[in-house]
């Protein structure tokens, strides 16, 4: 009789637990199904959702961006699928899923800052949705919220159509005054050049400026275009730039003080020069979201030629704001080249760690004696203005680096046959 009683109690139990919790509703009710041992283990759910932190990304970083987001709660994801875009400081960085599972919440908004090793979103690893339900979370009643991204896109086909009949696409720039103040945030490429520019504050700046003439090194510009266009393949067009790139690459070799880091945060007692020994020359670039400085690795194995075709990889990502963190850090020495925009010289800033830096002005032509004194010759002239960090590098050692780059492009055939 026990073992009857004892089997009754488990049958009773049983239809109780199956009243609680009746399972067979799910499979046609407006929510989706369930785990069964999410029901009866509730300690298994809340393990299951994971925080996914902002991982570090690099050279200091401690806040991005978000840009815009390509998920939205409710969306499955797996591994290596597009979680967002975050803009740093340096580079715009889309960031991937390391899990499969459903995103539970977005702890940021679109153009909110998100801090690095704090949650970006909330993944449920265990959840396994079905079609149907994913169908019901992403039904047309309840449209999940366009990113910026995809605003833009949407506006810019409005206007696209409206286009072809009423104009352009864009209306003329107004002159009506503002009407008032604007509180406006600083971008993450404004950020970082308030710190940088704040530190390169502390640096004393030994200014220097010279002339350049660009006479040998716009007649062999012209003979290789002429060449170029001979051919069968034409070359792209040479600029200045990578010839004044190379011939500081290999100035610096014999001043390699201009190539080096002032490390005066290990032991601010005891500061250290740490000589480079790769010349990696970052180039200041006007891009559409300010100015950003990307890096040519290992200018001394560079040619001319593979020097340019790099230059202009680089532009066009820095234009489309696909430059990595990779390629706009750890340079050694900086070229900004402000005579692309205008200006005949120029002050430019040290950019620490870094202790030098180069700022060239727009090539012009001007009047001057020939050697004789008495005949007056063109010179196509422009100004290299120089600035060394003077706690470590002398004023001496400045212009005689400086005095090597001019000797060099005033005579680029003679530096073509220096070059290894």
């Amino acid at each position: 009789m026990r073992r009857f009683a004892a089997r009754d109690a488990r049958c009773l139990a049983a239809s109780a637990i199956e009243a609680s919790y009746p399972l067979r509703r799910f499979k046609n009710a407006r929510i989706p199904r369930q785990h069964p041992s999410r029901l009866f283990h509730a300690s298994a759910a809340a393990q299951a959702v994971k925080p996914y932190l902002l991982a570090d990304i690099g050279e200091g970083i401690t806040e991005c961006q978000v840009i815009q987001w390509f998920v939205q709660p409710g969306a499955r994801v797996e591994q290596f699928d597009k979680i967002c875009e975050v803009q740093s400081d340096k580079a715009t960085v889309e960031i991937t899923s390391r899990f499969d599972g459903v995103i539970k919440k977005l702890h940021y908004e679109a153009d909110e800052v998100a801090k690095v090793g704090k949650p970006l979103v909330d993944i449920d690893i265990q959840s396994e949705i079905s079609e149907e339900d994913q169908a019901i979370i992403e039904s047309p009643e309840e449209k999940a919220p366009q990113t910026s991204g995809a605003r833009h896109v949407s506006a810019s086909k409005e206007q696209a159509t409206a286009a072809s009949s009423s104009g352009p696409i864009f209306p003329p720039p107004s002159s009506a005054p503002i009407a008032g103040d604007r509180d406006v945030p600083l971008t993450p490429i404004q950020r970082q050049m308030y710190k940088t520019m704040t530190r390169s504050l502390n640096i004393p700046h030994f200014l220097y400026t010279d002339t350049v003439d660009f006479a040998s090194l716009n007649n062999i510009r012209r003979k290789l275009a002429s060449s170029s266009s001979s051919s069968s393949s034409p070359a792209p067009k040479l600029s200045a730039l990578p010839f004044i790139i190379k011939a500081v690459s290999m100035a610096v070799t014999s001043y390699p003080v201009l190539n080096a880091y002032l490390d005066d945060a290990t032991d601010p007692a005891k500061p250290r020069l740490i000589h480079k020994a790769q010349h990696d020359i970052g180039v200041a670039v006007d891009s559409p979201g300010g100015l950003v400085v990307p890096v040519i690795r290992h200018v001394q194995a560079h040619s001319i030629a593979s020097l340019a075709a790099e230059i202009a990889r680089l532009a066009a990502l820095a234009r489309d704001g696909r430059l990595s963190v990779n390629e706009l850090s750890g340079a050694t020495f900086t070229v900004s080249n402000i005579g692309s925009v205008g200006g005949a010289a120029v002050a430019p800033v040290i950019v620490p760690p870094q202790v030098g830096i180069l700022g060239v002005g727009r090539a012009r032509p001007v009047p001057a004696f020939a050697a004789d004194g008495v005949t007056v010759v063109r010179r196509d002239e422009c100004v290299f203005s120089w600035s060394a960090d003077h706690r470590v590098v002398d004023g001496a050692t400045a212009a005689r680096c400086a005095e090597e780059v001019r000797r060099l492009l005033e005579d680029v055939e003679g530096m073509v046959m220096r070059m290894k």
